[in-house]
């Protein structure tokens, strides 16, 4: 499933979309995610994002949540084509 609008707020937001509970509950059921675009500011914003989605639904630190986006890497459940 595609999701219509961008992942991340504008940076004075700092916070997740407007779909971050979509996006949760996506990733809740296995959801894969890919991240294609520019390398020095979308890319890194949708990562930042990630890991406060998480964060914030799992209850869990920051370093607990690069690990859990890490994993999803891993299992090829978060795959990057940045440039």
């Amino acid at each position: 499933m595609m999701l219509a609008g961008p992942l991340v707020a504008p940076p004075h937001q700092r916070c997740v979309c407007p779909c971050a509970e979509e996006v949760w509950a996506l990733l809740e059921r296995s959801a894969h995610v890919y991240v294609c675009g520019d390398a020095k500011h979308m890319a890194r914003d949708v990562h930042r994002a990630l890991i406060e989605l998480i964060q914030r639904r799992a209850g869990c630190s920051g370093t607990q949540a690069e690990a859990r986006l890490k994993q999803l890497a891993d299992t090829g459940r978060y795959q990057r084509d940045v440039w």
